[in-house]
This record gives C-alpha cells, sequence and structure tokens, in this order.
C-alpha cells in the first residue's frame, strides 16, 4: 500500500514538471506576430535588451584591456579615439539600464495578472533568478571601468561578500585589483551570461509574441537617450588616493541605503533582500485562489502595490541625505539615522497598506475594470492611400535625419548623430505599424 501511494507522489510530481514544463521552449514552440497588449512586451523587450548587450559587448571587448591601469585607458580610448565606439559604450549602458527596468515592470506586469497561475511556476521561479543576474551581470559590467564609481561599487560588493564567508570573498577579490578585474570579466561577458542563456531556454513561454514595432521603438529609444545623456567616463581609480563621496549606480543604491544605516552588514544587504525575493518567488504557490487578474485578490495586490513603492522609496533614499530630503554632500550626510529609515518604511508600509486595502477591498474591485491589464488593443486601420501618404512623410524625415547625420559626424557630434540616428530606427518602426494598420 505504501509502495503504491509512492508510486503515485512520484507520478504526480513528474506529472507537475511536465505541465510546467509544457509551457517553456524546451517543447516545440511557436512565435506569434500578432499585436498584443502593450503590457505584455516588458519581458520580450528585456531579452532583446540581451541580445543587443551581447553584440555591443562583443565589440567593446575587441579594444578593452583588462588590468588595474589598461582598464580606464582602453575604455578612454574606446570612448574618445575608435570610430563608433562612443555609440557602441552608450548603447551598452543604456541597453543595461533598460533591460533592469523592463524585467521589474515584467515581475510586476505577471504579478498582478497572476500569469503565474497558468501552470507558469516554472516561468516565475527562473525569472526571478534571471532578475537577481541581471543585476548581477550589470553590476560586474560597470566594475570594470575602474573608476571612482566603479571602486565604490567593488567595496560593497565585496564587502558584502565578506560578511557571507571570507573565502567566498576572496574567490571574487583575488590577490589584487588585477585579479579582481580579471575574475570580474570573467564573469560579465562569459559565466552569468552562459547562466542566464540556459535559464532564458527553460523561461521562454511557449508561444513568444513578437513586434517589430516595440523592438524598433525600444532600440530608438536606447539610442536617442545615449545619445542625450552619454554617461560619463569619471574619474580614474589610483590605488592609495583618497576616497570621494560617490552614489552607486541607481540599481544599487537601494543596497547602499541599507549600508548608511550601519547595522549588520549580513542582515541589511543579503537577508532582508533574500527575504524579500523569496517571498515573490512563492507567491504562485501559496496563492491558491482561482482566476487571473486583480480581482477577489485584494491582499496580495495590496502587498504588490506596497513592494512597489518601498522599491522606489529605498532607490529614492539612496541618493540623497539621511533625512531624505537634501543632497548628499558632506561625508556626515551620508550617515542613516536606522530608527528614522526603518521608522518611515513601517509607516509608509502601514498607509500604503491600508490605503490600498480600502481601495481594493472587493466590492471596489468589482467597479473597476481591469481588463486592460490582459486584452489585446483595439485594432485600428488605415486606408492605404493614407497609410503610404504617411509612411512617404516618416521616409522623408529618415533622408533629412540622414542627410544631417553626414554633417554632424565629421564635426565631432557623436552624441547628438546617436541621437539622430535612434530618431530615424523610430520613425522606421512607426512606418513599420502604419504599413501593418493598412495591411
Amino acid at each position: 500500500m505504501a509502495d503504491k501511494k509512492e508510486k503515485l507522489a512520484e507520478a504526480g510530481i513528474v506529472q507537475w514538471f511536465r505541465t510546467r514544463l509544457a509551457r517553456t521552449y524546451l517543447v516545440p514552440a511557436f512565435l506569434s506576430f500578432e499585436a498584443a497588449n502593450p503590457l505584455s512586451y516588458f519581458g520580450m523587450l528585456a531579452f532583446i535588451c540581451f541580445i543587443l548587450l551581447g553584440v555591443t559587448g562583443v565589440l567593446l571587448m575587441v579594444y578593452y584591456v583588462p588590468g588595474i591601469t589598461t582598464s580606464y585607458d582602453s575604455v578612454m580610448t574606446i570612448n574618445d579615439i575608435i570610430p563608433y565606439a562612443f555609440e557602441m559604450r552608450n548603447l551598452h549602458y543604456w541597453l543595461a539600464n533598460f533591460m533592469i527596468v523592463l524585467s521589474i515592470l515584467h515581475l510586476f506586469y505577471l504579478y498582478f495578472t497572476r500569469k503565474y497561475k497558468l501552470y507558469d511556476e516554472v516561468l516565475w521561479v527562473t525569472g526571478m533568478i534571471l532578475g537577481v543576474l541581471t543585476v548581477a551581470v550589470t553590476y560586474t559590467g560597470y566594475v570594470l571601468i575602474m573608476n571612482m564609481r566603479a571602486m565604490l561599487a567593488l567595496d560593497i560588493g565585496t564587502g558584502i561578500l565578506r560578511t557571507i564567508d571570507i573565502n567566498l570573498s576572496f574567490l571574487f577579490q583575488g590577490f589584487s585589483y588585477t585579479d579582481t578585474i580579471l575574475r570580474m570579466y570573467l564573469l560579465h561577458i562569459v559565466l552569468l551570461p552562459a547562466v542566464m542563456v540556459v535559464l532564458f531556454i527553460v523561461h521562454f513561454p511557449r508561444k513568444l509574441t513578437l513586434d517589430a514595432p516595440i523592438i524598433l521603438g525600444m532600440t530608438g529609444a536606447a539610442f536617442v537617450v545615449g545619445g542625450l545623456f552619454p554617461v560619463a567616463l569619471g574619474l580614474k581609480f589610483i590605488p592609495g588616493q583618497p576616497s570621494m563621496i560617490i552614489i552607486p549606480e541607481w540599481y544599487l543604491t537601494g543596497i547602499y541605503a541599507l549600508l548608511r544605516t550601519g547595522l549588520q552588514v549580513f542582515a541589511v544587504t543579503v537577508l532582508l533582500p533574500f527575504i524579500f525575493i523569496l517571498v515573490l518567488t512563492l507567491v504562485p504557490f501559496h496563492d491558491m485562489q482561482r482566476g487571473l487578474g486583480v480581482t477577489g485578490r485584494a491582499l496580495h495586490a495590496t502587498i504588490g502595490v506596497t513592494a512597489m513603492a518601498h522599491i522606489v522609496l529605498v532607490t529614492f533614499w539612496g541618493f540623497t541625505a539621511g533625512d531624505l530630503i537634501h543632497p548628499i554632500i558632506t561625508e556626515a550626510d551620508l550617515a542613516i539615522d536606522p530608527i528614522v529609515f526603518y521608522a518611515v518604511l513601517i509607516i509608509t508600509a502601514l498607509l500604503i497598506f491600508g490605503i490600498a486595502r480600502l481601495l481594493m477591498n472587493r466590492r471596489n474591485l468589482s467597479r473597476i475594470n481591469f481588463k486592460w491589464l490582459t486584452s489585446d488593443p483595439p485594432k485600428f486601420h488605415l486606408k492605404y492611400s493614407t497609410a503610404m501618404l504617411l509612411i512617404g512623410i516618416l521616409f522623408a524625415f529618415q533622408v533629412l535625419l540622414i542627410m544631417y547625420l553626414f554633417y554632424l559626424q565629421p564635426v565631432g557630434s557623436q552624441g547628438l548623430a546617436m541621437a539622430e540616428s535612434g530618431l530615424t530606427i523610430l520613425a522606421f518602426g512607426a512606418a513599420t505599424s502604419i504599413y501593418r494598420a493598412a495591411s
């Protein structure tokens, strides 16, 4: 009798994984090119960013030379001398930022729409791991510059690892800064991307929706932002020089704020984030209600809103002084009173939770239409003559931009030329969308 129960239990586990993995690319998949809800494209766009990061990263590898002195100098050469390398570096930087933002938006879109209930628990768990790896691979990337900001991030990272295990810290740090850079380089270009590729294979839904105008729009936006807001090279790191007041990248300022409270490093930088990630990872397994969307699950929706608000609050606090209002000017501004910090988090959590709970009770939720979260966009059609006229205007706009680019590039306006290229890509994406509406 016991053997029979064990066999049934094993069969149940095998069937559970079979039904979940049937939603991934481990089984025959198909592509859809039909227009879908724009909010559902976040995951696909994050993957496109990953692909473009790989392409731009390989091109940058040709001229990057890892080392205590050569890293910064080679990045300076890439930025100022190598033709078109300025564009590749800025595109690489902004695509990494885009990928993090899109991954976060993708996470909360799936959370609020409950798409993980469609036998997608495996996709949800692998997605959470991919989110952590996205931050990790981006972190190892900007450490490679070896400027003052990179060394601040490196000190923070190795300090956190030291609280976990001294041998783990040594594994990443090595005997010298050159060892550290080589290890980070290996993680950034080989190990972390390889793990992410494997996870992407499992993470992809069986039906992958691609949309050319959306992809072109995101790519064009990266060109525009990279051209208008080029990433600064920063000050070169020289061992032994005095430290400076520097703020890390925005996706690390939350950890930076937690560190500045002065509490035990392991508790605030490892344990708290781990609990936060673990709770979100286990959502599909403790959400037992049926159906999709927000209706009928006010508690989960309220927790999601509170989590989003706290991510924004802690990230913003990393840029400001201990009082959350004034900018950081002196080293004294770096200290954050832990009582004030955590009291603000608790009070805001209670306020947000109370307001959201009030607005999201069953009666109010029943009056709100949440179908826009998952429904396909309304289809619109254009007359063929009207579509061709609009496409002609966009084509003329692109020709003018390209002609202008030939003037801008020789006079050294690389940033503006890059932004103009982005506008050309955006115009092509708009033309593609118009053509689809007329066909």
